[in-house]
């Protein structure tokens, strides 16, 4: 009788807490759950929804359990900033109390945190895809373990709206095997490379959908701006290239969040359709994500679309978006790009998601290495046409970012050359001096170059360390068709 009056007493017990819980006046934002990741060494943002009027306190562990008190308003709703230590594993708690209830956030890890954005080439997972294997795939989800505890991430769930959102169902994930096959193959060698390096945890905002085109990703009064008008009509069936609708659905409730920078693969949605335009757009939607986030010039690290065929090999629709690519990486400050060239094999002509991932994710952690935590010797930027001249038959172009030379002095492809009548016509290619000379013995006047300016041509050249050189042409010839 008594073990029975017990159990029914602990019953009544769980379900008075499980009652609680339903009616507790305390829910967070989005981000703010169990094993999320905040920014060190700053004062992050930290926000939610309390009792009205309510005075809401927050303690965190690291903080010596030092409280932090805010004022929700007439209808609950409330944000503060809270100081973050220097980033280590060590993982804490954060207390929210409204005087109502109390909630408990646990496994909260200090550390650098990043935003990943764009189509399938970002949101490609470890586990690949049915027609699109991943190198190294099973080896690589297997040794995931060695940074348990170390990377978190979230997996946004794909959400187009005609609104801005303030939540979204989303959730922080420990690397596993068991969690991380699903996660992002270039964020995860990218978050993999800051900790190798930095020695502190990292965090993944993974808010990708393959397929997107850039104007799902920009704001609806950005694309005003541009004469388009967002109406509901635009939403009867929403997609991943609805004007504005991954901003709202996917993007907005994580606005505010404090993080480090962003990281972006995308553009493949746009080889038919913005060949003059993407530049513009591009550097639009980055300033404006910036102004959204209100912390400054927040780095923002792009991958350059890789070869593969689009309408035929030799087509030009992915060389103009690698162009415009290219423009914006000098067109705002704290903005780099890596190149892919190098990266595609032969074998990948009709493969738009090549399985290479890990030098991609590589290269956007060493931008940030070098640029935002100022690690030594860390090369990270790619050789890029500077000049060139002529000399009889004889073209020599010069390059930057190639204070020690190239891996090659022969046998370089991928250059053409082009005289009077604007056909181009492929050349051989050495180093000399320093230089690249490009001999053109068939070509009665040479008079521009093209380098890799194919929707499918492989190069080899690259400065000594091995980033290759960024595709380009010297002319701007009116472009056919393909």
């Amino acid at each position: 009788m008594k073990t029975i009056r017990i159990s029914v007493i602990f019953l009544l017990f769980s379900l008075s807490l499980m009652t609680a819980s339903l009616f507790a006046s305390i829910r967070m934002g989005t981000p703010f759950c169990d094993g999320m990741i905040l920014q060190n060494k700053c004062d992050v943002a930290i926000w939610g929804q309390a009792a009205p009027k309510s005075t809401v306190t927050l303690i965190a562990s690291w903080n010596y359990n030092k409280k932090v008190k805010t004022q929700a308003d007439e209808t609950g709703r409330w944000k503060t900033t809270i100081s973050t230590p220097k980033g280590s594993f060590t993982p804490y708690t954060l207390t929210v109390n409204d005087g109502e209830s109390i909630l408990m956030i646990r496994d909260v890890l200090i550390g650098e945190v990043w935003l990943a954005s764009g189509q399938s080439n970002m949101e490609m997972p470890l586990t690949g895809w049915k027609d699109s294997p991943l190198t190294n795939s099973q080896k690589l989800i297997a040794g995931s373990t060695a940074y348990s505890g170390k990377l978190h991430f979230i997996n946004v769930p794909r959400a187009c709206t005609r609104n801005a959102q303030d939540t979204i169902a989303a959730s922080w994930q420990n690397c596993l095997p068991s969690t991380v096959g699903n996660f992002s193959a270039v964020a995860y060698h990218f978050a993999c490379t800051l900790i190798n390096t930095l020695k502190m945890p990292v965090g993944i905002i993974n808010c990708c959908w393959g397929g997107s085109c850039l104007k799902a990703w920009e704001p609806g009064p950005l694309l005003e701006k541009y004469g388009m008008e967002i109406t509901d009509s635009l939403f009867l069936h929403p997609d991943q290239c609805t004007p504005s609708g991954l901003f709202n659905g996917m993007l907005s409730p994580f606005i505010g969040y404090t993080i480090k920078g962003f990281i972006w693969y995308q553009g493949e949605s746009e080889a038919f359709s913005r060949a003059t335009t993407y530049a513009q757009h591009f550097s639009d939607m980055i300033k404006w994500w910036r102004k959204e986030w209100n912390i400054g010039n927040l780095p923002f690290y792009f991958v350059e679309i890789s070869p593969y065929q689009y309408s035929h090999p030799d087509g030009l629709e992915a060389p103009l978006i690698r162009e415009q690519q290219n423009k914006v990486a000098h067109m705002l400050d704290n903005v780099g790009m890596v190149a892919t060239n190098d990266l595609v094999t032969a074998k990948e002509l009709k493969q738009i998601h090549p399985a290479n991932k890990q030098p991609v994710g590589q290269r956007l952690a060493n931008w940030a290495l070098a640029n935002d935590y100022k690690q030594p010797n860390v090369v990270f930027s790619h050789p890029e046409f500077k000049s060139m001249t002529f000399k009889s038959k004889r073209i020599f172009l010069q390059f930057t970012n190639t204070p020690n030379g190239f891996n090659r002095q022969d046998d370089i492809t991928g250059f053409e050359v082009c005289g009077a009548d604007s056909v181009f016509h492929p050349v051989k290619a050495s180093e000399k001096s320093g230089k690249i000379m490009l001999r053109c013995d068939s070509i009665n006047k040479p008079i521009a170059v093209r380098y890799c300016f194919k929707n499918f041509q492989l190069g080899n050249l690259a400065r000594k360390e091995g980033l290759p050189v960024i595709p380009f042409r010297t002319d701007n010839f009116p472009l056919k068709k393909q």
